[in-house]
């Protein structure tokens, strides 16, 4: 169980790494991915751990308070991510858990710049499930990122 928290922990460094340390600015798209992806490897590190997925009343507010690091021990509390990010319009990202797309886990999404459902464009959302996953110049594969061994 500790292995995978400090590879979560470790993933998601990195990720935010790579998007601060970009030569160039990040479309919104590319924004919008890499926080989805940290989104959701801190939601699956939280279901590792405690069991269940954080409920839709708690939400991805949860993420970013202090929670028992684990039910082993239950008197240490962290953070799971250091502030929630708002996406590259503004805007909370939305949670559903079970997800629509997702039934047997969770949705994590944005709309697009109009802040509504659908779209195309800079107006097209993107989301944790096939076929809304953000549009990337340049696809960052994480799985060839991370774990090459």
């Amino acid at each position: 169980m500790q292995k995978i928290k400090i590879m979560a922990l470790i993933i998601m460094i990195l990720i935010s790494g790579l998007a601060k340390s970009s030569s160039r600015e990040l479309s919104p798209e590319e924004k919008a991915y890499l926080d989805i992806e940290v989104l959701s490897q801190a939601v699956e590190l939280y279901h590792s751990e405690f069991g269940s997925f954080p409920t839709n009343e708690q939400g991805l507010d949860l993420l970013s308070q202090e929670v028992f690091v684990s039910k082993n021990f239950p008197c240490k509390k962290e953070k799971l991510i250091s502030k929630l990010p708002l996406n590259p319009w503004g805007r909370d990202y939305l949670y559903l858990v079970p997800g629509i797309n997702n039934p047997e886990g969770f949705d994590i999404w944005t709309n697009g710049k109009d802040g509504l459902p659908g779209g195309t464009g800079v107006n097209r959302g993107c989301g944790n499930w096939d076929n809304l996953k953000c549009g990337l110049k340049n696809k960052i594969v994480l799985s060839k990122l991370f774990f090459c061994c």
